[in-house]
């Protein structure tokens, strides 16, 4: 049951964290309402609270709290976020705020982050036609990027502190209409070689393991 993998999941971070005693949640629900909030998000909630796990969700906010800040706050003083991604998870400016946040706390704080896919498919989706942004912090369980010859309008890769990507597939340097490519702290990465027309700004600081690199447009 996926409920009781979640919270063995926040469990063995409780218990194995020095940070407990300083945060006044252990766990920060991030979910969209009109997706889960009474169904998978509620369980899970009451699942949490039968095992006397200390929860923030929303609509405990008291009346008249600014939400915003309430939520931000919250973040920053939760052990661990679980992130539900429901199929319009994404297509909430409150959400992508939330999870910027959650995000932020996870590279300077080193807050426990658990991904729940509710009703979607984890994988990177098959139709890449219209994708025009790639960005991700701090993701140390990447290792490899897929084939991304499809994603034609694709723009912009930032790959911040992917400490565990050793190289980039092929397809990536070769994007028409890529402008800009971000790896600082890729740190696995030794060859580079890119080749565009469209590239403006590379930005390979820190990659300690570059030893190859070369740059040309077609």
């Amino acid at each position: 049951m996926v409920e009781l993998q979640i919270i063995s999941d926040v469990a063995s971070s409780s218990n194995s964290s020095s940070m407990v005693s300083s945060k006044k949640y252990e766990v920060f629900l991030s979910f969209r309402g009109e997706d889960t909030r009474m169904n998978f998000t509620s369980h899970l909630h009451e699942a949490l609270k039968k095992k006397e796990v200390e929860t923030f969700i929303d609509y405990e906010l008291r009346k008249g709290d600014e939400i915003s800040p309430a939520l931000i706050q919250a973040i920053e003083n939760s052990l661990v976020s679980i992130v539900i991604l429901s199929p319009n998870y994404a297509s909430s400016k409150w959400c992508l705020e939330e999870l910027n946040k959650i995000l932020e706390c996870r590279k300077k704080q080193g807050q426990m982050v658990i991904p729940v896919f509710y009703n979607v498919d984890p994988y990177i989706p098959k139709d890449l036609s219209n994708l025009k942004k790639i960005l991700l912090y701090h993701f140390p369980e990447l290792i490899e990027i897929p084939d991304l010859s499809m994603a034609r309008k694709l723009e912009r890769i930032s790959l911040h502190d992917c400490i565990s990507l050793s190289e980039l597939h092929p397809s990536i340097t070769s994007l028409p209409k890529l402008t800009e490519l971000a790896l600082d702290r890729c740190s696995k990465i030794d060859i580079l070689k890119v080749h565009s027309k469209s590239l403006r700004i590379l930005v390979a600081y820190d990659c300690s393991s570059l030893k190859e690199f070369s740059i040309t447009s077609k």
